[in-house]
């Protein structure tokens, strides 16, 4: 594997790895998509003067069911990886 996509492929798989561990410590990096689910109570459409505008009333996330572990599958993807990148370099140099 070239150089070049093993940096990427590790660096991908680090970030992935932080970001699952993020997650799954209080979300101190940011709220996953898969950890909330938004809902909207109330949409309606208001027409002046030839514009329409999409207005929203009361929205609200709930915690999605399993969202631990699928911040867990997210790290696993993660490590392996960066597992895939260093492993390219070892059997590189083996050759």
């Amino acid at each position: 594997m070239p150089l070049v996509a093993r940096i990427v492929l590790g660096l991908c798989g680090v970030a992935l790895a932080l970001y699952a561990a993020a997650s799954l410590t209080g979300n101190w990096l940011a709220t996953p998509p898969w950890w909330e689910v938004e809902h909207v109570e109330m949409a309606f459409v208001t027409r002046s003067s030839g514009r329409c505008t999409l207005e929203t009333l009361r929205t609200h996330a709930t915690p999605r069911e399993r969202r631990e572990l699928v911040s867990a599958g997210v790290g696993a993807v993660g490590l392996t990886l960066a597992g895939f990148a260093v492993l390219g370099r070892r059997r590189t140099e083996a050759r």
